[in-house]
Order: C-alpha cells, then structure tokens, then sequence
C-alpha cells in the first residue's frame, strides 16, 4: 500500500508507504492525497481517474543501468592500474 500526493494535474509528486510520511510542502489546497495498492509509481507519472500513467522518461532500463555501471567500473579499474604502474606499485607487465 503507498500513499501519493497528486497535483492538480494528476501529476504525482510524493510517494510514501504511510501517509505521514508525505512531505507536507506538498499539501496544498488543490493537491490529492490517494491510498493505492500500485507498487510500482514514481514521482512524475500521472494517475488520473483511477488510472496510472508512467512517465519513462523518469525510469532508466535495468539493462541501461548495469551497463552505465560496468563502464565506470571498468574506467575506474583501468585508471588505478595506470595510476599504480606510474608509482611502482604494479609491476609494468601487470595485465588487467
């Protein structure tokens, strides 16, 4: 169960899982509080008449993600072994 702040556009800009815990600098006039049995709701979709509207652009893909990470995690890993070469700390035949 989580509770959404919607505004005046459906437009959800708070989610929490007790309603308590919803910013209250969203709590505006016009602003609805809803109790939804949805689990997957980001900021930024739209639930409007009953129905959830996801905003993708708000959602990177799991496969989008992993990738982003092996690429700084390679960098990183190839950054340190030059940066260990250049001091001695690895021999200079190391091979990554």
């Amino acid at each position: 169960m989580l509770f959404i702040i919607t505004d005046t556009n459906g437009k959800i800009q708070d989610i929490a899982t007790r309603k308590e815990n919803l910013a209250r600098g969203y709590a505006f006039p016009n602003n609805k509080i809803l109790e939804l049995s949805e689990s997957d709701i980001r900021i930024g979709d739209t639930y409007k008449d009953g129905h959830l509207t996801r905003n993708n652009e708000n959602r990177l893909k799991i496969a989008q993600l992993q990738s982003n990470e092996a690429k700084i995690t390679d960098k990183i890993r190839a950054d340190a072994v030059t940066a260990l070469k250049a001091t001695g700390d690895l021999p200079a035949d190391f091979e990554s």
